[in-house]
């Protein structure tokens, strides 16, 4: 069974790139980049390895949310539907019938132990996400993930159709232009490996429900920003958002009295495969900016276009800092030490807050005397 002429484009990431595709699917005309705002995904974690109840072998950091679906869901009045379940032949007993149902599903997996079945030519990127999708997609995270002793988790997979005969599954890959066929219980091990991972995916899946209406976009859109900023700043957690920039601006010179040097050289490594390969560029800032920039028009808000314009200024000082990091892992001890990387981290940190703030207090201009604000009635 498979869900056929379903609609996919390259994307920048795993999560609101496949959904737009569902949305597409559906029948609903929605950006990446919207999607993206609207799950209010924008953040920032920053745990050492001591700090997680992970097994890792690097520092955790993140420029992003992992409870995307569940936001979007709220913001568009949708029901996302999620599952952990203890028993794998009824996981995938369910699956089935969702797909027979022309369900598409979101699955947690880990790329890295089907990465070899993708497709190795990758295709251009389209006008979008120019920066995407390149000719070594699968040997740029093969190399990446070479570098761990614990194989990671944290990706998703759209699942359209499987072929039971055959052991062949069809998924829809976010980086890959094609729709890829990987062998069936290949997948179904990714999906929940007998071995530590981080972040296991536990055979962890999913399944949209939408409404007969959706919200009014630009209400939904207010909501988004103001929540999402809300968040970010006074979040009570030191691992999230603010709070973990400015903890990581703190440390990060000190690194080395922190971990093991070869976690801080994977640390520095990571930080540039998260920035310039999982999230677009600079932790989500860059695609940030374009909901903004589509905000804007939506709304007719040039405060917003210029926001939007900070938020891609503070995406390249992460890129460039990101580079410089992983130009010096083997050699931490180089540019940990320096004056300018204290110097580029604080400002970063810096900016992060002025930007945030400055997005916050002009959602809070709409939120007043508008009764409707909240709740999207």
């Amino acid at each position: 069974m498979k869900i056929v002429d379903f609609p996919h484009r390259l994307s920048v990431t795993c999560r609101a790139g496949n959904i737009r595709d569902l949305m597409e699917y559906e029948g609903y005309k929605f950006t990446e980049t919207m999607l993206f705002g609207l799950s209010n995904g924008l953040s920032f974690a920053y745990l050492l390895p001591e700090e997680t109840k992970e097994t890792v072998d690097f520092a955790m950091i993140s420029g992003v949310t992992h409870n995307q679906f569940e936001e979007l869901a709220s913001s568009l009045r949708m029901h996302y539907a999620s599952c952990i379940p203890t028993d794998s032949e009824l996981v995938w007993e369910h699956i089935k019938e969702l797909l027979q149902e022309g369900k598409p599903v979101f699955l947690d997996v880990v790329l890295s132990l089907y990465l070899k079945y993708l497709d190795k030519p990758g295709l251009p990127g389209s006008s979008e996400t120019p920066h995407t999708a390149s000719n070594d997609f699968v040997s740029t995270w093969d190399r990446m993930f070479s570098q761990l002793q614990t194989p990671a988790g944290t990706h998703v997979t759209m699942l359209i159709g499987i072929d039971e005969i055959e052991n062949q599954a069809y998924i829809v890959e976010n980086n890959l232009s094609r729709i890829q066929t990987v062998p069936l219980d290949v997948l179904k091990y990714a999906c929940n490996p007998p071995m530590t991972v981080t972040n296991h995916p536990q055979n962890r899946y999913g399944v949209y429900y939408l409404p007969t209406k959706f919200p009014n976009i630009k209400e939904a859109t207010k909501n988004a920003i103001y929540a999402n900023m809300h968040s970010f700043l006074y979040t009570s957690r030191k691992y999230n958002g603010i709070n973990a920039i400015e903890r990581l601006a703190k440390q990060m010179p000190n690194w080395l009295e922190l971990m093991p040097r070869e976690q801080v050289s994977i640390t520095m490594g990571m930080m540039f495969y998260i920035s310039e390969k999982a999230s677009g560029g600079g932790f989500y800032r860059r695609l940030y900016a374009g909901f903004l920039r589509e905000a804007a028009h939506l709304l007719g808000e040039d405060r917003l276009e210029e926001i939007s314009k900070d938020y891609y200024k503070l995406s390249n000082m992460w890129r460039e800092l990101n580079k410089q990091l992983a130009k010096g892992a083997d050699f931490p001890e180089s540019i940990l030490n320096s004056t300018d990387l204290k110097v580029s981290i604080n400002k970063i940190a810096a900016e992060e807050r002025r930007i945030a703030e400055c997005l916050l207090s002009l959602a809070e201009t709409w939120r007043m005397g508008n009764e409707s604000f909240i709740s999207m009635d």
